[in-house]
């Protein structure tokens, strides 16, 4: 995040975790999964507070009970994907650290229904690009074209597509990649990308309100576990 604060205090890290992940269910945003919104990956807390061990915290606030956790995955996905929300249990916690009326956590939902999957915001932009060509393999340039004219055009928000983003689909089961045959020295070790059955169609979870980005904790005083009475704008808004 531009300008974010560090939070070295591991007590200020899980307080900062449980604030916004509480804020989530209350505006509500985030991704929506098991009927209900609120639902956030480790990447989202890097862009609100900088790089850390989230996905440590996160696993550490589930077994204690105050967030749920939730499979965004293909079962053939190397490095699975899992979302996380808050509980009412966590909500009651941070809801006294924070001397506010505990808002009420709906549950979500067995995980029995058709549900999507997780990719970053550049990894989106990427599997759209390679859904555009089905069957074709394509160069990194090729699938980065879409992205690049987006920009050009003014679109906001400025999207990047990086070769780790198309790494990351591969990871996940929704593209596979094979080796570019080189015609020179600089194309040693390049890869075409291609999306596979499954990413043609598998619905991908998109971010649904207050941009990860956004700062938490107000300036202004005031309850942070209340509907504010200005919506928020549209994280990833012209998707």
């Amino acid at each position: 995040m531009r300008g974010a604060r560090r939070y070295r205090d591991p007590c200020e890290r899980r307080e900062r975790a449980l604030t916004f992940l509480a804020q989530l269910v209350v505006l509500p945003a985030g991704y929506r999964a098991r009927s209900v919104y609120g639902w956030a990956h480790p990447y989202d807390f890097s862009l609100l507070a900088g790089p850390y061990t989230w996905a440590d915290l996160l696993c550490e606030l589930e077994r204690e009970g105050r967030a749920d956790s939730h499979a965004a995955s293909l079962p053939q996905a190397s490095e699975p994907a899992r979302l996380y929300r808050i509980t009412q249990t966590g909500m009651n916690g941070i809801a006294a650290v924070l001397r506010e009326e505990s808002p009420r956590v709906e549950r979500p939902r067995a995980p029995d229904e058709p549900a999507g999957v997780y990719a970053s915001e550049g990894a989106r932009w990427a599997l759209d690009a390679l859904r555009e060509a089905p069957g074709d393999w394509l160069r990194v340039e090729r699938v980065k074209e879409p992205s690049e004219q987006w920009n050009r055009s003014g679109g906001r928000p400025y999207r990047l597509v990086w070769t780790a983003h198309l790494d990351e689909l591969v990871s996940a089961g929704l593209a596979e990649a094979r080796p570019l045959e080189p015609c020179g020295k600089h194309e040693q070790g390049r890869k075409l990308y291609r999306a596979t059955a499954c990413g043609l169609v598998v619905p991908v979870l998109r971010w649904f309100g207050r941009d990860p980005e956004s700062e938490v904790y107000s300036q202004v005083a005031g309850p942070l576990l209340r509907t504010p009475l200005r919506c928020c704008f549209m994280y990833d808004a012209g998707n």
